[in-house]
């Protein structure tokens, strides 16, 4: 028999005012529509905007300029029940050049990854495009 599906989603989360925020509270409400708890976890992205707490679903916090949080979080994942990691993209989210911070959270993690990229590409650094072409190895998804 197959394990049950543990998901962990990295994103931003609200309160934070942010459409991809808004977007994985809906996801989570939705897959857990049937059941009596929200079906998995979220590793909320935080870029210092946010005061106060965050509803209980959010079991850790990155803040987006400090990469030893993306690697903390990473081997929280890794020491844990969750089996899929969903990450949430847009430019602007994830710390470091480029976004690359993200890079490492990926390498680090055991568990399978499912990015969600978000076809809003503004004009970017000519970097952005090269850090986006390391994700598919960083990540080492599989459909």
């Amino acid at each position: 028999m197959p394990e049950k599906l543990q998901v962990a989603y990295l994103s931003t989360y609200v309160p934070q005012e942010c459409g991809i925020a808004t977007f994985t509270e809906d996801l989570l409400r939705g897959v857990g529509a049937d059941r009596s708890q929200l079906p998995g976890w979220v590793l909320a992205m935080n870029d210092g905007t946010v005061e106060g707490g965050y509803p209980p679903e959010v079991v850790q916090v990155v803040r987006e300029d400090h990469p030893e949080d993306y690697l903390r979080v990473a081997d929280w994942v890794n020491d844990g029940p969750v089996n899929l990691v969903s990450v949430q993209h847009e430019f602007g989210i994830y710390g470091g050049e480029d976004g690359s911070y993200l890079l490492e959270f990926l390498r680090r993690l055991k568990s399978p990854r499912w990015p969600r990229y978000i076809p809003s590409c503004p004009a970017r650094r000519p970097g952005s495009i090269g850090c986006c072409a390391r994700w598919p190895q960083a990540a080492r998804w599989s459909w």
